[in-house]
């Protein structure tokens, strides 16, 4: 029977230009082969730190966003037919399996040092779906596909680290980890990062700074401000570093007051955004209600005809 699979030049990865603030890429290097789960606030760049990581060693890297719409498919594989011809694709776990093997069977001296199982939201598992990870994450390195009756086995000297990361916070479509998967795999936790109270330094701004050349440091300030707000109050939504950067970048764009207003629509209109607004207001001396994002043009008119340009005045 013919099987089916992700190609390995498909998995090669580039360094994301990833700002080690935390010392998780040290953490890693600590960790290195161990079953492990990242979690920690949204954009805090948990899964840009593994893919950085990644990077730097050779490892390929095989991505899968688990939800509760994850199914044994997904995880294992499953058959499929085309006219009178069968064939089976791999999934994510049967995939790492047979990249490892074939990567440690390459005579190539080029080849790369191993493959990094990367599960995204690994709590967006199904408890039943949680089970299943167990024989593949501790010392059996296995699954078991009854369709095919055959089992897929990581090789001895095959390199194959499972990493899986998720938000600690209950939302919908989240399971609670059981205790069979998390005495399997090890947990790192990676929060927002904080002042070096030593060297006065912030590494939000130096990532900032990094990743956006050029922009205007007292615009970084400002938003590290209104961010460290959002997290030392009862705010439901907390911003992150990753809102951080995507601020700054439309602050480049459209000016610090329009990339303020943008931003308040991450909170619910009513208490969350007037409270949000109160404190740009504090922090920035920006009156949010007063920004005008949107403008209707002034010679507003009916649309045109499809197929048509409109035109810019």
């Amino acid at each position: 029977m013919e099987i089916r699979r992700l190609d390995i030049k498909d998995l090669h990865v580039e360094d994301p230009g990833y700002v080690d603030a935390v010392g998780l890429l040290g953490a890693l290097d600590l960790l290195e082969g161990r079953p492990l789960i990242i979690f920690g606030p949204k954009g805090v760049g948990k899964t840009m730190g593994v893919y950085a990581w990644a990077a730097q060693h050779n490892y390929l890297v095989i991505e899968f966003g688990c939800t509760e719409g994850t199914r044994e498919k997904h995880l294992y594989g499953a058959l499929g037919m085309e006219g009178d011809h069968i064939y089976f694709t791999l999934g994510c776990l049967t995939s790492a399996i047979d990249v490892a093997n074939e990567i440690m069977d390459s005579t190539d001296p080029d080849k790369p040092a191993g493959v990094v199982l990367l599960l995204n939201e690994i709590n967006g598992l199904t408890p039943q779906l949680q089970k299943g990870l167990n024989s593949f994450a501790d010392w059996q390195r296995q699954v078991s596909i009854p369709s095919l009756g055959r089992v897929f086995k990581t090789a001895k000297k095959a390199k194959l680290w499972t990493i899986g990361t998720m938000n600690p916070a209950a939302h919908g479509g989240t399971y609670a980890l059981n205790e069979d998967l998390q005495s399997r795999f090890r947990q790192l936790w990676v929060g927002y990062p904080e002042l070096d109270l030593v060297k006065g330094i912030s590494p939000e701004r130096v990532i900032a700074m990094t990743v956006l050349p050029g922009i205007d440091e007292k615009w970084v300030d400002t938003m590290l401000s209104v961010a460290q707000e959002t997290r030392s109050g009862d705010m439901a939504y907390q911003l992150s570093t990753r809102d951080l950067v995507q601020a700054l970048e439309d602050a480049q764009a459209m000016g610090l007051d329009k990339a303020l207003k943008l931003l308040s629509y991450r909170y619910d209109e009513g208490t969350e955004r007037d409270t949000f607004h109160a404190r740009v207001q504090a922090k920035a001396g920006v009156d949010i209600a007063a920004v005008e994002l949107m403008v209707p043009p002034p010679n507003l008119r009916a649309p045109s005809k499809p197929g048509t340009r409109r035109s810019v005045l």
